[in-house]
């Protein structure tokens, strides 16, 4: 089984399982999805290198990573207004600075 076929069949079964309504699980269906489209890149990079097909992989991988990096960021900023609104104090993480 190829890197593709897997994550093919884990981004087909995260499909049916996960709330994409929820900024994390959008972030979590996306990453897998960038990440198959970047399998399937790299298989066809060594078979199809001068048909552009790759490239538009590629590219198509690089949108689903930002839409997942964008929901990520979301999500994050949600978490933190809620634990503010809750009267907790928040929770500092190099990490997600970076995202805001």
């Amino acid at each position: 089984m190829t890197a593709r076929q897997l994550l093919g069949r884990v981004l087909t079964e995260l499909l049916d399982t996960t709330d994409q309504t929820d900024a994390l699980g959008f972030a979590i269906v996306a990453a897998v999805e960038g990440a198959s489209l970047i399998a399937a890149a790299a298989e066809g990079s060594n078979r199809e290198a001068d048909s552009g097909k790759p490239v538009e992989l590629a590219r198509e991988a690089l949108g689903a990573m930002r839409a997942g990096v964008i929901a990520t960021t979301l999500a994050v900023r949600e978490l933190e207004d809620r634990r503010r609104s809750e009267g907790s104090r928040p929770v500092h993480d190099h990490r997600a600075a970076v995202l805001s």
